[in-house]
């Protein structure tokens, strides 16, 4: 029995011993320590390229896999506000000590954007740049988003405080066209907007990890609509992010904002992981008012038949009329209508503000599922539903009333490749257009301002005449016309009461314009892509393919998709196909790099766009060197294939088959002045075809000993085929190649359009940029920060009727400086921006400016200063901050006819609580 006893305590022991040898031997670990030699707590740990990876504890430590390390190239250790540190795999071993450098900035920080696959910044042959979790959440704006604009080569524009948008070298546009955004692989291509709405309905801010900005054409290896950037926002990983994030933000403008994050992984191997994340933001909106751009809007009526009013009136028993019919019979001059046609009334113009309460609010939810099918190769599932409050400008200014989208996603993916599939669902909600609510409600207190006219010319007539006796003089008639005119706006509704509420209510309901001007519709879209990445010894390639199918279903009230009179919808919805390949073949110890690739694009209208690309780049000793040429498309979007939406003074129409029969609207203007059929200008527009850029680019980078980057950048870009509009005028039932167009436009019996159309002129642009950053304190955060954008467009010699819409200030600079536990937790974020005057063009300030007789539309210069102060404290995983953007109150505009931005002042809390 003794024996036995013993043999069992041998055979635990040796079994024991092999565990221990075992886990030993699979398992290697290490320590992450500050260049003071404190621990780090919560590093992330990445094996470069498989993905994997794990954190580290309180004590800095950290281990994994040892086969995770074998099978990697090198291994990468994050932490906010620390340099991140690269380790060849080959190099580590078990019990390793690594030191992290704080540093503000970090040159050596990896991009995958730029070529989608993994690589130095440095390295880049693209314009890019990388913004971390702790620079967004350090944004001095307190938007990180917004804090976007702080960049070179990027101008972010406000819609409304809900919806900022990214654009990128010139061009620049409320609604961004020629940029694409992704986040974790999707298109936030919304398809009734037909383009990413910026944050709008994007994701929660605690749930980032990072932001990559390109700036220049990618559509080599993004497709259409990449033209001049690439946004690309990647959330947090559920295995390497575990805890729970919450988030507590206020401010002025009755700022409530609140969010939270939850990632677990399940299971001794973790093989299973989930996150949760959600927000809720409400706030009290910037409301345009200005005096020209945001009255919606001062118009004059069609003539009204103001003899025939008198006559009903007279009718009605009412004596004065009837006593003032019987004296127009001898003096025929008094009666109302001064001609033929009849009288004008002068719409009041409803400002924004009576039409809009500046109440806005939005809603995000997310969930994902993961599960690592092996350590290299996981599934996922993502759902996501979001609604908001806004107001955007596009051909009009619209009111996002309760606009809402989900979005589903399965994905698989390895370090090699990865394949996707999502798609996306809209439904505008409760949208309407603001200047046609204005233009209906004034509309709908013409009945009023006719009486007060009536009755104040009538009583006039009445006291001049001597009680309709006398005869009047021509002098006295006009008298009784001023008090006539002076008394009409008194019978229009007054912004506020509850006639005009009631009537605004039931506009906004009605979706059939232009007397109601509610839009409706649920679009939706699918997306399939696969990538795959080889990597050689001597090459790395990676090739990639696409399909998306977008399917509009407005029932014909901003789209062609009209239904028929047995419910039967008119087909819209199309397809778009297309593949790449990419290579890069790297010289001289990698010290030149050779980038080719190409890429096909198919649409159901349009030919086969064919995206090549060239690049190069040197490195050596600190100095980085890089040269591309490239090309890049778009295809003309859905709005400008198949638009068609009534704003009020005129039509936005598609032009997907092209059109004739048209004057253009400069030339309908000027015959209105002249009386000279000569001035007429009779126009044809070809089917809009898409647009296509060759550029050129070279860049400068220089690195010193980790505390200075410089950065330095050229481009030349040349559009084909430019995508604008071109504002026009079609008579309704005579033609512009003879008299009867001439008689149409001389009777007002014609319909204005805004149509899309290609330039008939290449428009060329330039732009060069320069950007600084120094590390103040060598091992320390405090950072020093400036860059400067030039840019240019040669429209001297434009000379067709289309509107460019350039919409770029030529000169724009950005000054920042921030610190990270300048003394213990203490630290802080300040940016100071400065943007030319601009001149605005876009068919919503063209016609604006045409009711208005304005001669130019233009953006003001304006500077602002955003400072952000915080406190970290780590024994209770917490963060407060405190800042304000644009802190002096400079109210300004970003967008003619958008709202005045001010000061924004804000405060918050951040608990971020990591699980083991």
């Amino acid at each position: 029995m003794k024996n036995l006893l013993l043999l069992r305590v041998a055979l635990i022991s040796l079994l024991l011993v092999l565990f221990f040898v075992s886990g030993h031997a699979q398992v290697v670990s290490g320590t992450v320590f500050d260049t003071d030699g404190a621990p780090i707590p919560g590093v992330t740990i990445t094996t470069v390229p498989s993905g994997g990876g794990t954190t580290s504890d309180r004590n800095g430590v950290f281990s994994m896999p040892k086969k995770d390390v074998e099978k990697s190239d090198s291994l990468v250790f994050r932490h906010l506000g620390f340099v991140n540190y690269f380790l060849d795999a080959k190099d580590f071993s078990d019990d390793f000590r690594i030191n992290l450098a704080s540093g503000g900035f970090n040159a050596s920080e990896v991009v995958v954007s730029a070529s989608r696959y993994d690589e130095r910044l440095l390295e880049a042959t693209a314009s890019i740049e990388k913004i971390t979790e702790f620079q967004m959440e350090s944004s001095p704006s307190g938007d990180f988003y917004q804090g976007l604009d702080n960049l070179k080569e990027v101008h972010v524009l406000s819609n409304s405080l809900t919806m900022n948008v990214f654009n990128a070298r010139g061009f620049n546009s409320s609604s961004p066209f020629r940029v694409v955004q992704f986040f974790d692989g999707m298109d936030t291509h919304v398809p009734a907007l037909n383009f990413s709405p910026g944050n709008l309905l994007g994701t929660v801010d605690v749930d980032l990890q990072s932001i990559e900005v390109i700036t220049g054409p990618s559509s080599a290896l993004y497709g259409s609509n990449a033209l001049q950037g690439v946004l690309t926002m990647t959330s947090k990983d559920p295995y390497l992010y575990q805890g729970i994030t919450a988030k507590i933000k206020g401010g002025s403008r009755e700022l409530v904002d609140a969010q939270m994050r939850f990632a677990k992984a399940f299971g001794k191997k973790e093989r299973f992981a989930i996150k949760l994340v959600g927000s809720y933001m409400r706030a009290k909106d910037w409301i345009g008012d200005d005096p020209e751009a945001n009255v919606h809007f001062p118009t004059m009526t069609a003539p009204q038949d103001l003899n025939s009013q008198v006559e009903v009136l007279d009718n009605s028993g009412d004596q004065n009329y009837r006593d003032f019919n019987s004296y127009a019979v001898a003096n025929p001059d008094v009666l109302p209508n001064q001609t033929p046609g009849g009288t004008q009334f002068q719409l009041p113009g409803y400002k924004e503000s009576d039409l809009f309460d500046g109440k806005v609010y939005t809603l995000k939810a997310a969930m994902t599922a993961q599960y690592k099918i092996t350590d290299r190769t996981r599934i996922e599932l993502y759902s996501k539903y979001a609604q908001a409050t806004g107001i955007y400008q596009g051909n009009a200014r619209s009111y996002l009333n309760d606009f809402s989208l989900h979005q589903h996603k399965i994905e698989i993916r390895d370090d090699r490749f990865v394949v996707r599939a999502y798609a996306t669902f809209e439904d505008v909600g409760n949208t309407s257009d603001i200047g046609l609510t204005g233009v209906n409600a004034g509309f709908a207190g013409l009945a009023g301002a006719r009486s007060s006219y009536l009755s104040a010319y009538v009583g006039a007539i009445d006291s001049l005449s001597n009680e309709f006796v006398n005869p009047l003089t021509s002098a006295q008639i006009e008298t009784a016309i001023a008090a006539a005119e002076a008394a009409a706006p008194n019978g229009f509704l007054e912004a506020g009461s509850p006639e005009f509420n009631s009537v605004v209510a039931a506009v906004v309901a009605d979706p059939n314009k232009p007397t109601g001007a509610r839009f409706t519709g649920k679009s939706n879209m699918q997306h399939i892509d696969a990538q795959y990445n080889l990597k050689l010894s001597f090459l790395t390639a990676n090739v990639g393919a696409s399909w998306r199918r977008i399917d509009p279903r407005t029932d014909g009230f901003i789209f062609a998709d009209t239904l028929d009179a047995n419910g039967n919808r008119t087909d819209i919805s199309y397809m778009e196909y297309g593949g790449f390949l990419q290579v890069m073949k790297p010289l001289f110890n990698d010290k030149l790099k050779l980038h080719a690739s190409v890429r096909f694009d198919k649409s159901r209208n349009f030919k086969t766009q064919v995206s090549p690309r060239g690049a190069i780049s040197f490195n050596h000793k600190g100095h980085y060197l890089r040269a591309a040429y490239q090309t890049a498309f778009r295809n003309p979007s859905l709005n400008n294939q198949y638009f068609y939406l009534n704003v009020g003074p005129l039509i936005v129409r598609g032009n997907v088959s092209g059109y004739d029969n048209l004057y253009s609207s400069s030339s309908v203007g000027q015959y209105s002045s002249s009386g000279d059929p000569e001035d007429l200008e009779a126009i044809a527009l070809e089917a809009v075809k898409p647009e296509r850029l060759n550029t050129i680019e070279l860049g400068y980078k220089y690195l010193y000993k980790d505390r200075l980057l410089l950065d330095a950048g050229f481009y030349y870009n040349t559009y084909s085929n430019f995508i604008g509009s071109v504002n026009a005028v079609e008579p309704n039932n005579g033609l512009v190649s003879d008299s009867t167009g001439v008689q149409d436009i001389d009777t007002r019996q014609y319909v204005s359009y805004s149509i899309s159309a290609n330039a008939q002129q290449d428009v060329n642009t330039l732009g060069t940029s320069i950007g600084l950053k120094y590390n103040i304190i060598k091992g320390k955060s405090l950072v020093a920060s400036a860059n400067y954008t030039f840019t240019k467009i040669f429209d001297e010699k434009l000379d067709d009727n289309l509107i460019p819409g350039f919409n770029t200030p030529s000169h724009k600079l950005n000054i920042g400086l921030s610190g990270r536990r300048i003394y213990k937790g203490l630290g802080f974020s300040a940016n100071f921006s400065w943007v030319d005057a601009y001149e605005w063009r876009s068919p919503y300030s063209d016609k604006a400016a045409r009711v208005l007789g304005l001669d130019e539309t233009m953006v003001p210069s304006y500077h602002t200063l955003d400072i952000q102060v915080w406190y970290e404290l780590d024994k209770i995983y917490s963060t407060f901050r405190l800042g304000a953007s644009n802190i002096y109150n400079n109210k300004h505009v970003e967008i003619w006819g958008g709202p005045k931005i001010g000061a924004m002042v804000y405060a918050s809390w951040l608990f971020d609580l990591k699980f083991k």
